[in-house]
């Protein structure tokens, strides 16, 4: 997580806490990847040395590439909320201290070492596809960013936080999706509705074929 000065007209307006685009788009395509993986290591007709051109053929197609713009965009994640105090014993600091490790040797160094305010708030994951509703052409998409999205809202994936992998967490009761006039609110929780575990059982099917393409 981050903090930036907030922008109101042209000037500041004090300053707000975010996660940046490019680390919420990380953390889809890394979870996209991952189910992608699972769907091609599924299909028998497919040849190994072919599943990782396919598997990033796929991701290019959604996320963008460096020849290629994806069809989603992802924004921000602004948090609207204070520094909070989190217990700790008497041996520690109000706020943790962290030591970088050497990605090379392994080792720690005290130059690094990192002191982190911890963050509690409310913020609303956006995504935006850019696809036309038409003939249900979209649905394909659909079904790997809601999976993702329900597995963050029902804190199994970490976000933000203090390292690259991200130890922060994010809770939501629903995925909730607009696209062609319509309207779908999906529980994270495993209990879902009969109408919105049929929707889903649609969107997986056309995931699933286009996996097999």
């Amino acid at each position: 997580m981050k903090k930036r000065d907030r922008a109101n007209g042209g000037r500041t307006a004090g300053a707000e806490y975010y996660i940046p685009a490019a680390s919420l788009k990380g953390v889809l395509r890394h979870e996209v990847r991952r189910l992608l993986g699972r769907m091609a290591h599924a299909a028998p007709a497919m040849a190994a040395d072919q599943l990782p051109g396919k598997i990033e053929k796929h991701l290019a197609d959604l996320f963008g590439s460096t020849d290629s713009t994806g069809k989603l965009t992802v924004h921000d994640i602004v948090v609207t909320g204070t520094p909070v105090t989190v217990a700790r014993d008497s041996s520690q600091t109000d706020q943790p201290v962290y030591t970088k490790i050497d990605r090379l040797t392994g080792g720690s160094y005290v130059s690094a070492l990192k002191r982190q305010q911890e963050i509690q708030g409310t913020a609303v994951i956006s995504l935006e596809l850019a696809v036309k509703p038409a003939a249900d052409g979209y649905f394909h998409y659909i079904f790997p960013l809601v999976y993702v999205l329900r597995r963050l809202g029902a804190e199994l994936v970490p976000l933000g936080g203090r390292t690259v992998a991200g130890l922060g967490q994010f809770k939501a009761p629903t995925v909730n999706i607009d696209c062609g006039g319509e309207t779908w609110n999906i529980e994270t929780g495993p209990d879902l509705s009969a109408g919105n575990r049929r929707q889903l059982e649609v969107w997986w099917e056309a995931f699933a074929g286009w996996c097999r393409q």
